[in-house]
């Protein structure tokens, strides 16, 4: 699912969306430098200018939304089977 997607289907805002990823990301790195996702983050990737490309980023919309987001959905890829892949 896409990220605008989900936004749409839960009737969340984008500020909502990043800063629920803020939180997430301070959780999963309470010692670490704080990283904060800003509204226009979201903003580009729900557009497609932008994808999150970072490892923990992609993690973090994941974690946040329950794994209905994944990292591959930013990149339009096919969707195959098992046999298909090993081709």
């Amino acid at each position: 699912m896409k990220s605008k997607d989900y936004l749409s289907a839960r009737e969340s805002t984008q500020q909502a969306f990043a800063d629920n990823l803020t939180d997430v990301l301070r959780r999963r790195n309470p010692a670490g430098k704080p990283r904060r996702i800003v509204k226009q983050q979201v903003q580009q990737w729900c557009s497609g200018t932008r994808r999150p490309l970072s490892d923990e980023i992609a993690v973090a919309i994941f974690e946040a939304t329950g794994g209905q987001v994944t990292p591959n959905d930013s990149f339009d890829l096919p969707v195959l089977s098992a046999g298909e892949a090993a081709e």
